[in-house]
C-alpha cells in the first residue's frame, strides 16, 4: 500500500477526513449491491457489472404475436460471471423472471441474486420492479446484504477496506399521463467498516466505524422510449430530488439535499442499429457523505473510471453510443464520454475533463425481451484500460 501523502491530510479537517472515509465505504457497498441488480432488477442496470450466459437462459418460445401477463414471461436462471473495476472478477448466482403485465406497460422483473468475488467480497439481494395498468402504476422493492472488500482512493493512495452493511428501498410511482409519472421512494443503509491499512492515516483521522443513512426521494419520470430493455427510439428523462440524514456512530447527525437529472435519447439507424445518448447532471449538499455526493460512473453509468475515483458536490457528463447488430444473436457497440466533477468541498466544476471511450460486443440472451450480455473495454485519458462485463445496456 502506498503511503498517504501528508500534504493532503494536512489540508483536511478531522471531521472532513472522517466524512471522506465514511462516504466512500458506503459508495463501495452500493457497488456490491448493484452487481446484483442486473439479475434482481434487469430493467435498471445502473452500476450493474453482472451477466447471464445465453446457453443457460430459459426463454419462452417466440410467438407470432406477443402475449402479455405474468404467466407469459421469461425465466433467467444462471451462474453469472462479472467484472467490476472496484470488486474485481466474480460470480453471481441469480434467478430472475421478466414479464409484461399488458401491452402498454414496461417489462417487469422479479429476482434474487448472490455474488462472490476473487477478493473475498460477497453479497445477496432480493427485489421487484413491477409496472401495471399501461404504466399507470409502478412498484419498486429491494433488500440486500453485503460484505465487501475494496481499495479506497485517497489522493494518490489506495487503502484496503473491509465493510459490511444492509440496504433497503421501497418506491411507488403513479402515471398522470401515458408517458409521465411521479413517485416517492424511501431507502435506508446501515453499514460498518474496518481499515486494513489504518497505519497510513494520522492519529485522530480514523473514521467512525458505523454509519446509517435514511433518504426520501421525489421522482419525476418522463418516458417516451419504445422499450425499457432495448430502446431504439424515443427519450427518457428522470429528475430526482432527495432529502436525507446521515447518522454516525457516536452521535453526529448530518442532513443534506441532493438533485439528479438523467436524460437519455435514442435514434434508429437503418433497420436494426441505434444511436444512443445520455446527459447527466448532479448536485449534492456540502454535508452529504460521499456515497450521496456525485460520483463519475455511479450517478451516470460512465465507463472508463472506477466509481469511487472522482467524487464531488457537482457533476456533469455526456455520453454517446452506437449500437449495431451483426445478426439476431450478435451485436457491437462503440462509445465515448466526457465528464467534469467538482472538488470534495467545492461547488466549482474542475477544469480537468475526464474523457473515455471504447468498444464492446453484445450477445442476445432473449429474443423476446431483447436482453443482451455485454462485454466492453474502455480507455480513458489517463492511459487506463478497464473491462466491463454486464447484463443489459448502460443507458
Amino acid at each position: 500500500m502506498s503511503p498517504l501523502p501528508k500534504t493532503e491530510i494536512q489540508s483536511m479537517t478531522a471531521s472532513r477526513a472522517r466524512q471522506f472515509l465514511s462516504g466512500n465505504k458506503a459508495a463501495c457497498l452500493a457497488v456490491g449491491f448493484s452487481a446484483l441488480l442486473a439479475i434482481v432488477l434487469v430493467g435498471q442496470p445502473v452500476l450493474a457489472q453482472s451477466s447471464v450466459l445465453r446457453g443457460q437462459l430459459r426463454d419462452l418460445p417466440e410467438q407470432a404475436e406477443e402475449a402479455y401477463g405474468f404467466r407469459e414471461g421469461s425465466f433467467i436462471v444462471a451462474p453469472i460471471p462479472f467484472q467490476n473495476p472496484t470488486l474485481g472478477t466474480g460470480l453471481t448466482l441469480g434467478a430472475g423472471y421478466l414479464f409484461k403485465a399488458d401491452e402498454g406497460s414496461n417489462t417487469s422483473t422479479l429476482g434474487f441474486g448472490g455474488l462472490k468475488t476473487s477478493n473475498g467480497s460477497k453479497a445477496y439481494a432480493l427485489g421487484a420492479n413491477v409496472s401495471l395498468s399501461n404504466n399507470k402504476w409502478r412498484f419498486l422493492a429491494l433488500a440486500g446484504k453485503a460484505d465487501i472488500n475494496y481499495d479506497l482512493f485517497l489522493g494518490d493512495a489506495e487503502i484496503p477496506v473491509q465493510q459490511d452493511g444492509e440496504f433497503y428501498r421501497l418506491g411507488v410511482f403513479y402515471g398522470v399521463a401515458p408517458n409521465l409519472s411521479f413517485g416517492v421512494a424511501g431507502q435506508a443503509l446501515n453499514t460498518t467498516l474496518k481499515l486494513d491499512g489504518a497505519g497510513g492515516l494520522p492519529d485522530g483521522l480514523i473514521p467512525n466505524p458505523g454509519l446509517s443513512t435514511y433518504q426520501l426521494d421525489l421522482v419525476a419520470d418522463w418516458d417516451r422510449r419504445n422499450d425499457n430493455i432495448y430502446p431504439t427510439s424515443g427519450s427518457h428523462l428522470v429528475v430526482t430530488l432527495s432529502q436525507a440524514e446521515a447518522r454516525y456512530e457516536g452521535g453526529r447527525d448530518d442532513r443534506f439535499g441532493k438533485a439528479k437529472a438523467l436524460y437519455d435519447i435514442y435514434f434508429p439507424v437503418g433497420q436494426a442499429d441505434v444511436i444512443a445518448g445520455r446527459l447527466a447532471a448532479c448536485g449534492a449538499g456540502m454535508d452529504a457523505p460521499f456515497f450521496e455526493k456525485c460520483a463519475l460512473g455511479a450517478v451516470d453509468n460512465f465507463r472508463g473510471f472506477p466509481a469511487t475515483e472522482y467524487i464531488g458536490t457537482r457533476l456533469v457528463s455526456a455520453q454517446a453510443e452506437y449500437r449495431g447488430r451483426i445478426n439476431k444473436w450478435l451485436g457491437y457497440v462503440a462509445f465515448a464520454g466526457v465528464g467534469a466533477v467538482s472538488g470534495l468541498y467545492d461547488n466549482t466544476l474542475n477544469s480537468s475533463l475526464r474523457v473515455a471511450g471504447g468498444v464492446g460486443t453484445r450477445i442476445r440472451l432473449s429474443q423476446k425481451q431483447k436482453l443482451d450480455y455485454a462485454i466492453d473495454v474502455a480507455f480513458n485519458n489517463q492511459s487506463d484500460t478497464i473491462l466491463y462485463i454486464s447484463i443489459g445496456q448502460r443507458f
